[in-house]
């Protein structure tokens, strides 16, 4: 085995300081995340949904007389095969004569990280087994603003987070106004065969 210079130790010795000062300060980043996390669940705030009122963006106020509304609109195809994606298609639509704030929390615009969706099969309701994401509460950043008279759409691929063996389905999402301000979906009927 070489010798090492003092050089060499030194340099050694800098790196192994530098690497246990980072992997203290992520281990202490992941602590106060939890922290924070923790007190937006804990009682003495109001609970979750009260304190996320308070914290996140507000909607932008809607006109009393507008008769639109915001729907949330699913669509599928009727049959899919048994193992191949189901892959459902997810609008949003402004109907209203004013700007409106949607959140990206708790639904496709941010990928299949919560529990979103409400799926009835032949045996009941199905499971989620996807990932539940640990964040805190939705910022500014979580949120986008959807104009008058427009839609937003995003795909959502069910089977990567729900079991979908052969069977007939009823899809539905399921809306969360403290985190997305959004409404429950209509309902679809798929079949997988």
């Amino acid at each position: 085995m070489p010798k090492l210079s003092r050089l060499t130790w030194l340099v050694i010795g800098g790196i192994v300081v530098l690497a246990a000062a980072l992997g203290y300060q992520i281990y202490r980043s992941c602590q106060l995340n939890n922290e924070v996390l923790e007190e937006t669940y804990d009682s003495k705030f109001g609970g979750f949904r009260e304190y996320v009122e308070k914290e996140a963006p507000p909607t932008i106020p809607r006109d009393e007389s507008d008769n639109g509304k915001v729907e949330v609109v699913l669509s599928a195809a009727a049959v899919y095969p048994v193992g191949a994606d189901v892959v459902i298609q997810f609008k949003v639509h402004n109907g209203t004569s004013t700007n409106i704030r949607v959140g990206r929390y708790h639904t496709p615009f941010e990928g299949m990280r919560a529990r979103y969706l409400k799926i009835i099969g032949p045996d009941g309701e199905v499971s989620y087994s996807g990932i539940m994401a640990k964040r805190p509460p939705p910022g500014p950043e979580d949120f986008f603003t959807l104009d008058p008279a427009s839609a937003r759409n995003a795909e959502i691929v069910v089977n990567e987070a729900y079991e979908l063996p052969g069977g007939s389905y009823t899809v539905q999402f399921v809306g969360n106004e403290s985190l997305n301000h959004l409404p429950d979906s209509n309902e679809v009927k798929i079949d997988v065969e």
